[in-house]
């Protein structure tokens, strides 16, 4: 009678870690909401977290439009978790539709900043599975301009949080995103 019982509890187990996993992943997607003009200011820096579950999210936006992105693989405060990479992340999700040569804001508004913020572009052709095929994409006060070319493009942001004053990791995160150029 005692074997029984330890499969149950396992499948139950693993049954709750994934539900968990999938609520917070599915809250970790925004659906992209286009605002009025001038209604939508970036949210001040709010004080990080580093006791949370889940990593600090992203604000993403080109002009007063927010572009929702996906949680992609992070370490933070109680362990690490890898996604798939890239472009497969954004099955099934509506990129966001951003005017030719746009600006776009891409930041984590949180105090401190990440020590590092990095934007790469997915090569449209390829899977993105492997990394190697990222292109790097200059960011400047976490603002980068859109291709003017029309297509779908799919960026990965990550952002590092480093110890003061060491070169000592306090914690990553990435996000997935696309944009349309019509």
């Amino acid at each position: 009678m005692r074997k029984r019982r330890i499969p149950i509890l396992a499948g139950i187990l693993i049954i709750l870690v994934v539900g968990v996993m999938l609520v917070s992943r599915l809250w970790m997607s925004p659906v992209s909401i286009p605002l009025e003009p001038g209604s939508y200011t970036l949210p001040t820096r709010v004080p990080l977290d580093r006791n949370t579950r889940t990593p600090p999210a992203p604000t993403i936006m080109a002009g007063d439009t927010v572009i929702p992105w996906v949680q992609s693989s992070y370490c933070w405060s109680r362990g690490c978790t890898d996604y798939i990479g890239g472009k497969q992340m954004m099955d099934g999700k509506v990129p966001a539709v951003v005017p030719a040569g746009a600006r776009i804001q891409a930041n984590y508004n949180y105090e401190p900043a990440p020590a590092i913020l990095v934007l790469n572009q997915l090569d449209n052709q390829k899977n993105q599975s492997n990394y190697n095929d990222l292109v790097s994409v200059p960011l400047q006060d976490g603002k980068f301009t859109a291709p003017t070319a029309p297509g779908t493009y799919y960026y990965l942001l990550e952002a590092h949080w480093r110890e003061k004053n060491t070169q000592h990791s306090d914690g990553d995160t990435s996000a997935v995103f696309a944009i349309e150029i019509r």
